[in-house]
């Protein structure tokens, strides 16, 4: 990700760097600096440096690879019923769920107080 955003700002880094060092540049590599009335200040070596970029970036995005594809369809299925594999299970026996017991079964026990007779 890092290496995509330096080409992206490639020329506002070449920019920078040459507003940086524009003196050594202007002293060391420029072209006409035996030529002062020119007042190039070595903005022969940005011009130089941009286009340089430019170029390259041209090039990587003129790059095209040509991929063959071959498209095969498989028409192979397998129609089984999903009925016939399930298996059919029945209960032995039935859970109720009741909301209160039968009461003709439950016979309430004695309450502390009282006595039968």
């Amino acid at each position: 990700m890092f290496l995509s955003l330096l080409i992206g700002f490639q020329q506002a880094i070449i920019v920078i760097n040459f507003q940086l060092n524009q003196k050594t540049i202007e002293r060391e590599l420029c072209i006409n600096k035996l030529k002062p009335q020119m007042h190039c200040y070595g903005v022969c070596q940005l011009k130089k440096r941009l286009k340089d970029a430019e170029q390259a970036n041209s090039k990587s995005t003129e790059t095209h690879h040509k991929v063959e594809m071959l498209q095969l369809q498989s028409t192979d299925f397998d129609l089984e019923s999903p009925i016939s594999q399930m298996r059919i299970r029945k209960q032995i026996h039935q859970i109720g769920f009741y909301a209160s017991p039968h009461p003709k079964i439950f016979v309430p026990p004695p309450s502390p107080g009282s006595t039968k007779a």
